[in-house]
């Protein structure tokens, strides 16, 4: 199970132009690295 990559193809699938999407993409990439941060230093 490898989400991060899932969400790597999602977050380069943003359309620029559309600032409104860009920002709510913007928070869901900040919420999966507290994610990762938290799962790593787990490990």
């Amino acid at each position: 199970m490898q989400p991060h990559r899932e969400f790597v193809l999602e977050s380069n699938n943003i359309p620029e132009c559309n600032g409104q999407t860009f920002k709510a993409h913007e928070e869901k990439i900040r919420e999966a690295a507290l994610i990762w941060m938290n799962v790593l230093l787990q490990q």
